[in-house]
C-alpha cells in the first residue's frame, strides 16, 4: 500500500507507456523528463532537416565543411546561369557571317532591281520608236534600214524620218559624240534617264522587205550592262503592210 501511494503521489512525474512483449501487452511507466528530452531532440532533429532543404545547413556534416560544400553547388549554380566569354566571342562570331552575308544580298538586290528597271525603260522605248515608224508613209520605211543611233553617220538624209532618228538618239543617250541639238529640240524631247542617270542606251533598226506590200521592222536597244562590253538587248519587231 505504502508503494501505491507512492506511485500515485509521483504520478506528475511519470508517463505510461504500452510495451508489448511475447507475453501479452502492459503497461509500463517512465520519467516524463526523459520524454520531454527526447522530444526536444526530435525537435532539433527536424529543425536541422528543414534548413538543410532550405541550404542553409547540413545535418550530416560538420560546421566547417558544410560551408565548403555549399559554397561549391553555389559556384556551380552560377556557372550554370550565364555564358562564358568564349562562348559570347564563339556567338558573336557566327553572328557577324550571317549579317555580312545577308548585307551582300541587299546588294546583289538592289543591282538586280536596278537591272530590271533599265530593262523595262529600254522595252518602252524600242515600243515608242516602232509606234513613231508606224506613222510614216510606206514608201519611206526602207529609209530607216541600218539607222543606228550610236553613230551620227547613218542619219537619214531627208525628213519625216531624219528628225524621228535624231529625237531617238536624244531620248536613249541624250546629245554628244557628234549629236547636237538647238534649244528649241532640247525643250520639246526629253532624256530617258534611271535613278537621275541617263539611260545610255543605243538603238538600231533593220527594215526587211518581205513582199511588195509587207515590211517587217525589228527594232533594238541596247543597255549597257554590268560588265563592259556585254549590252542587254531588248527587241521587238512589228509587221506593216500597204494596203
Amino acid at each position: 500500500m505504502a508503494a501505491l501511494k507512492r506511485i500515485r503521489e509521483n504520478s506528475t512525474c511519470f508517463d505510461r507507456l504500452h510495451v508489448t512483449t511475447p507475453w501479452g501487452t502492459g503497461v509500463a511507466l517512465c520519467l516524463a523528463t526523459k520524454r520531454e528530452a527526447h522530444g526536444k531532440q526530435m525537435v532539433k532533429s527536424c529543425q536541422r532537416t528543414d534548413a538543410f532543404w532550405q541550404g542553409e545547413s547540413d545535418p550530416m556534416t560538420t560546421h566547417g565543411s558544410r560551408r565548403i560544400v555549399f559554397r561549391g553547388l553555389r559556384a556551380l549554380r552560377s556557372r550554370q546561369a550565364g555564358f562564358s566569354l568564349i562562348e559570347l566571342l564563339i556567338g558573336m562570331s557566327i553572328m557577324a557571317v550571317a549579317l555580312l552575308s545577308i548585307a551582300a544580298m541587299f546588294s546583289t538586290g538592289y543591282n538586280d532591281v536596278h537591272a530590271g528597271g533599265r530593262t523595262t525603260m529600254g522595252t518602252s522605248a524600242a515600243r515608242q520608236m516602232i509606234e513613231d515608224i508606224q506613222t510614216l508613209p510606206f514608201d519611206r520605211l526602207v529609209n530607216l534600214n541600218g539607222v543606228d543611233t550610236a553613230s551620227v553617220g547613218t542619219l537619214p538624209a531627208n525628213n519625216p524620218e531624219r528628225d524621228l532618228v535624231r529625237k531617238w538618239r536624244y531620248a536613249l543617250a541624250g546629245e554628244g559624240t557628234g549629236w547636237t541639238y538647238t534649244v528649241a529640240e532640247k525643250a520639246m524631247w526629253s532624256v530617258l534617264s534611271t535613278s537621275g542617270a541617263r539611260l545610255g542606251a543605243t538603238g538600231q533598226i533593220a527594215v526587211v522587205q518581205d513582199s511588195p506590200t509587207l515590211r517587217r521592222i525589228t527594232v533594238t536597244v541596247q543597255l549597257p550592262g554590268r560588265a563592259a562590253g556585254a549590252p542587254i538587248p531588248a527587241q521587238l519587231t512589228t509587221l506593216i503592210s500597204r494596203l
